[in-house]
């Protein structure tokens, strides 16, 4: 009888040990729960108030302009998953008894990025063991014992940087055969760059950061002096803006983020079909299997050679029809407008009278691995024609011409099947017409991959 009362007694006690212990633990669970609950209620609500400072302050353009040529690094040709600033003024020491009149660039330099009033200033030093910024000046032999040799530069800036903060930088620039005057602008880009904005573009051709392979003679531009009080606002936390966070916070700005989502919706309106995503896929996608379009705003053609006012007509006429497609945007240059950039250029070449039919030759200059998106940067046209070609002809011909340039290049049966009506219109079939559309929406991006493409065509038609 005892020993059953010692029994139950016990039984008892581990039974409250048991309710003490899972009380407790489920206290404990839920306390760590609504830290953590509180920890990402506090880090969204910090997100969000970011993502509504820079959305109030800075234009959707510079938004979509800092991902490009913050987050990827033209040296290193890989995208970055921080941003680097620096914490720390600027001081600069030109080595090598450089010309006063390259030391007086670099002190105009800097009073241009001081005048912007950021949170760190530029200035010069005489002792070298003072400066964390060096500068060389020399031969391209020269500099590539102090630079990657592999690299193909007239200017170059590196960065050394730890955590996102930048403690030191050396330039280079090339200025053997190079004018005093290209001398400043490639310093003014370096500096600049020197400061963390360490991409390069293909879109904005005023922009300082524009690449076409030379340094060109661009000074800051509004945009540019944009993205660069982007990086430094003292609103904005470094930790906050990692390209994960950014690309989160402005996905709806930015194309190639979740883009499968975006085309899918995107296709819920335009409802392609078969035989257009069929074309697409024929028809777009470069040798390297990347799609690639003309992302600048406006897409500039240029007319050269033997060309004359009618041809200047039937071009514009041709714009103004294809300017109707949504997101779709062409501009004609002035005729002899030859040192002003542009995207297309078709270069008219007048042949043997009794040679074949109208014809013409095409090259495309894309971007492989220079900047953040893969893109289509120019594309040169010879176009020969005979003085027996007619109107209608040269038209079909310009039509196709324009047509596979911005964007289906491999297009074939394209060439002379259009509906060519005298009074002023020219009618492109529907099917090529919902193509372009297609390219040239918001959602479709530059650099798509063809087994994304293929990818997103299998959800699509499920």
């Amino acid at each position: 009888m005892n020993k059953n009362k010692e029994s139950k007694k016990n039984t008892k006690h581990l039974f409250y040990l048991f309710l003490g212990f899972t009380t407790f633990s489920i206290i404990t669970i839920s306390l760590i729960n609504l830290k953590n609950e509180n920890n990402l209620n506090s880090q969204n609500l910090s997100y969000l108030k970011t993502s509504n400072y820079i959305l109030n302050n800075y234009s959707e353009e510079a938004i979509k302009y800092f991902y490009k040529i913050a987050y990827y690094s033209e040296v290193e040709k890989s995208k970055q998953s921080i941003i680097n600033r620096w914490e720390k003024d600027l001081k600069i020491y030109a080595h090598g008894n450089p010309p006063k009149e390259y030391i007086n660039y670099l002190k105009i330099n800097a009073n241009k990025i001081n005048s912007l009033k950021l949170v760190v200033n530029v200035f010069m030093v005489n002792d070298p063991r003072q400066a964390n910024v060096d500068v060389y000046f020399g031969s391209k032999s020269n500099l590539d014992t102090l630079f990657n040799p592999s690299l193909n530069y007239s200017g170059i800036g590196i960065l050394y940087s730890k955590g996102g903060r930048i403690d030191k930088a050396k330039i280079g620039v090339i200025v053997t055969d190079t004018s005093s005057l290209k001398v400043k602008y490639i310093l003014l880009e370096e500096m600049i760059q020197t400061l963390g904005l360490v991409g390069d573009s293909f879109t904005d051709k005023e922009s300082l950061f524009y690449e076409v392979g030379h340094n060109k003679y661009n000074d800051l531009t509004d945009l540019d002096i944009e993205i660069l009080k982007l990086l430094y606002d003292p609103n904005v936390s470094s930790r906050t803006l990692t390209r994960k966070n950014y690309e989160s916070l402005f996905e709806h700005l930015l194309p190639n983020v979740n883009r499968e989502k975006k085309i899918l919706k995107d296709w819920e309106k335009t409802t392609p079909s078969k035989s257009v995503l069929e074309r697409i896929r024929r028809t777009c996608f470069d040798k390297d299997s990347v799609f690639r379009k003309f992302t600048g705003r406006t897409i500039k053609v240029n007319l050269r050679g033997e060309v004359f006012q009618k041809d200047s007509l039937i071009v514009s006429k041709i714009i103004n029809g294809l300017n109707k497609i949504d997101y779709l945007q062409l501009k004609l240059m002035p005729l002899k407008s030859t040192n002003l950039p542009y995207d297309i250029e078709i270069n008219f070449k007048q042949s043997n009278p009794k040679g074949e039919d109208l014809q013409w030759t095409t090259t495309r200059e894309i971007d492989i691995n220079n900047v953040m998106t893969p893109l289509l940067i120019k594309v040169h046209t010879n176009f020969y024609f005979n003085s027996t070609s007619t109107e209608r002809q040269i038209t079909s011909s310009l039509y196709s011409i324009i047509y596979t340039s911005i964007g289906p290049h491999k297009e074939k049966e394209f060439i002379g099947g259009l509906n060519y009506l005298i009074k002023d219109k020219i009618l492109i079939p529907k099917e090529y017409h919902t193509v372009l559309e297609i390219l040239y929406s918001n959602a479709f991006g530059s650099g798509l991959s063809l087994t994304e493409f293929d990818k997103i065509v299998q959800s699509y038609e499920k």
